[in-house]
């Protein structure tokens, strides 16, 4: 399932109370009332800056002066707006190491080595990709793949093998969907 339709199901019922509505400070609940406080948030913002705050976890952006302008985007655009971030949720942040990319990163790599590098090394990069739970002892034995005196896989480093949270990813949904209901509200 994806993470638009898991936020889709997961706030079906969600109803916006209006706590605070002055210009560029706002103050806006989102919530079940059947449910309580399971899955509800709060977006809170002030001049340059959005909070998100809720059952997901929290994050502070920053960027422009009204970032409900900053995120009446049409398309989610989770890497663009971790750019963004002032301020993310413990202990799960938003983003965390990924072995597949990881995996894939080494694969990779190692499809682009010379015939006899590649031949030469393949057991080794076998048996590190047996085992890539922790990034940085993945790291470290990657790095020390050598042939001929010369270290394989000298720019490995520059590999990202994050992926974002699923709790940012469900914040960016829920901002993006907060801004839409808040446009949408009726005229005071």
């Amino acid at each position: 399932m994806s993470m638009t339709e898991t936020f889709a199901r997961e706030t079906k019922g969600h109803q916006m109370t209006i706590k605070l509505d002055q210009g560029l400070y706002r103050h806006l609940e989102f919530r079940d009332p059947k449910l309580g406080y399971c899955q509800s948030f709060q977006i809170i913002t002030w001049p340059g800056y959005l909070a998100y705050c809720g059952d997901m976890g929290s994050f502070t952006f920053a960027r422009i002066e009204d970032m409900f302008q900053f995120f009446r985007h049409l398309k989610i655009n989770p890497n663009y707006w971790a750019e963004k971030l002032e301020a993310a949720d413990e202990p799960d942040g938003y983003e965390k190491y990924d072995p597949e990319k990881m995996r894939r990163a080494i694969k990779e790599d190692h499809r682009q080595l010379d015939k006899p590098a590649r031949a030469a090394v393949s057991a080794e990069v076998k048996e590190i990709l047996y085992c890539v739970d922790d990034e940085y002892d993945t790291r470290r034995r990657i790095g020390d793949v050598e042939f001929e005196g010369r270290q394989v896989f000298a720019d490995f480093w520059e590999h990202d093998c994050k992926s974002f949270t699923g709790r940012f990813l469900w914040c960016c949904h829920a901002i993006r969907w907060a801004v839409e209901m808040y446009d949408k509200r009726p005229a005071p």
